[in-house]
């Protein structure tokens, strides 16, 4: 399981300009050999409702230690865009 620290959440407010984000986690279930199974985890970030970001800036806001990618688009008729990213 992926952490995060305190001290990363307070680069991720700072890069935001808010503190209105979410953070979850999510997987993904990966073969393995046989019936031996793993699942691949990460944590998850959602930015006020469901923001767009630009995720190099977030990587480098977070020292460039972290990958963050979008994990989640989509387009709603009655919100518009919506956007969730993943952090690994």
């Amino acid at each position: 399981m992926q952490r995060i620290s305190f001290k990363q959440l307070e680069k991720i407010k700072e890069f935001y300009g808010s503190d209105d984000f979410e953070v979850g986690h999510g997987g993904e279930v990966k073969d393995g050999r046989g019936d031996y199974k793993f699942a691949e985890t990460h944590l998850t970030l959602r930015f006020g409702y469901w923001s767009a970001i630009n995720t190099k800036e977030l990587e480098k806001a977070l020292g460039g230690r972290v990958k963050v990618e979008l994990d989640f688009e989509d387009f709603d008729d009655d919100c518009g865009w919506k956007y969730s990213y993943k952090i690994s």
